[in-house]
């Protein structure tokens, strides 16, 4: 009886080693991309115009809301507005800063 206890747990304990590396492998590309947006937000220098924000997002892929209010948000359109980040943006259309989440 030993034997199929021991066979039991390892058979159990693969199984719920493949749903993690499963549920990482499947789950990975989100943090990956939200880690990069996040990048690309902070990586803008203050000062830049929101035209040249708007070419450099279209060559990443993501998409720019003009200003309204004084707050441009950048989006990521696969995720269907789960990631983005605000930009505070002077009234000459140039960037500011970051605009705390």
């Amino acid at each position: 009886m030993p034997q199929a206890r021991t066979i039991r747990i390892l058979v159990y304990g693969a199984i719920a080693v493949l749903m993690v590396v499963g549920n990482l492998y499947a789950f990975w590309p989100f943090v990956v991309a939200n880690r990069q947006l996040q990048a690309f937000c902070d990586g803008l220098p203050a000062g830049t115009r929101i035209e040249q924000v708007q070419a450099l997002a279209a060559q990443r892929g993501y998409a720019v809301t003009l200003p309204v209010g004084g707050v441009a948000r950048v989006d990521d359109p696969p995720s269907f507005g789960r990631r983005h980040c605000a930009l505070q943006v002077d009234p000459q259309g140039r960037l500011v800063g970051r605009q705390a989440p």
